[in-house]
């Protein structure tokens, strides 16, 4: 572990190995117990004050999304098409299709699923309560607006923001191009998303203002932003840009770039409180920064490359995944 002077210190708490690609981590809303979704199919949970793990669920095809409701159901989905819902691993959706995206809405009571070119909502007990009309491509990625009215669905050709239980069109950000993550910002006002052609668009959404950023080292998967929705932080290639919307925004200026990691950044993630920054990266490192600040504040070390983070709900804990199975938690002092 390599810790800068007079900042955070770090230090691991629980770890197993699943001796298989770990491709999402979510934590339950306590922050007391961190799933993960495993290539081998398993969905598991480790408990981060003794280690415990379980397996909840498991898929005949790799797991490939995870993610917790407010009220503490568990879902994932996986290449089989299914999506398992609770501690049992119940089906409640099957089909044709992977499913690229799930996403709880932030009031638990709406869960939606990206699967082939359509997107479904579940209710709390895995009841479908809507499809929307099929995309012209396969829907890539998902994100709720905080306040919950609205969902961003990225495919091919732009993102369409959905509404209500029957999925309607509300509106339609067209752009000529592959879109792969999406996140709206913490007060509803912009969009990001990240592109199959090494870019990123913001949205003004109370407007129809754009700005298209180019120029990453590969395609962009990583997005995140800060609690107070001023800082945006990007992956696409080793070092980590950081994009400022304070006064007229990020138009012709230049970005904060954090440049540490020695192989492609993985994950991105703002703490949901404070101005913490946590990147991981297939070097095997998990970094935290205090950005406008360009130096590390903080990192440890894990022997194995790393594939996805997240923040425990009270911004005291990390979670990330391996390739060869590492799931593990840290803790900041």
């Amino acid at each position: 572990m390599s810790v800068q002077p007079d900042e955070v210190t770090v230090r691991a708490v629980a770890s197993t190995d699943l001796d298989d690609w770990v491709g999402a981590v979510a934590w339950d809303p306590t922050g007391s117990v961190v799933a993960g979704a495993c290539a081998d199919g398993r969905v598991v949970t480790l408990a981060a004050a003794d280690g415990a793990v379980r397996e909840v669920g498991r898929h005949s095809e790799p797991a490939t999304h995870v993610a917790w409701s407010p009220d503490g159901v568990l879902a994932s989905t996986g290449q089989d098409g299914v999506v398992l819902l609770g501690d049992a691993g119940r089906v409640v959706l099957e089909g044709r299709g992977w499913p690229q995206a799930l996403a709880w809405r932030p009031d638990g009571r709406r869960l939606a699923v990206a699967r082939g070119r359509q997107v479904h909502l579940l209710d709390q007990d895995g009841a479908t309560v809507g499809t929307s009309k099929p995309f012209p491509a396969t829907v890539s990625s998902l994100a709720w607006s905080t306040r919950g009215g609205r969902l961003a669905a990225g495919t091919y050709g732009g993102v369409r923001m959905l509404q209500g239980d029957g999925l309607r069109t509300d509106r339609w950000l067209r752009w000529e191009g592959s879109v792969l993550a999406v996140a709206v910002s913490p007060d509803g006002r912009r969009l990001a998303h990240g592109n199959q052609d090494d870019s990123v668009l913001f949205w003004d959404l109370g407007g129809r203002n754009q700005l298209e950023m180019q120029g990453y080292e590969t395609k962009v998967q990583e997005l995140s932003w800060r609690a107070d929705g001023r800082l945006l932080a990007t992956g696409g290639g080793q070092a980590v840009t950081v994009w400022d919307f304070a006064g007229r925004g990020p138009a012709g200026s230049r970005p904060l770039e954090l440049d540490h990691h020695e192989q492609p950044v993985s994950w991105v993630g703002f703490a949901p409180t404070g101005d913490l920054l946590a990147t991981v990266a297939f070097d095997g490192r998990l970094v935290l920064w205090r950005p406008p600040h360009d130096r590390p504040v903080a990192g440890v070390e894990i022997e194995d490359a790393l594939t996805c983070g997240a923040w425990s709900p009270d911004g005291r804990r990390l979670a990330v995944g391996g390739t060869d199975g590492t799931l593990a938690v840290v803790e900041l002092a």
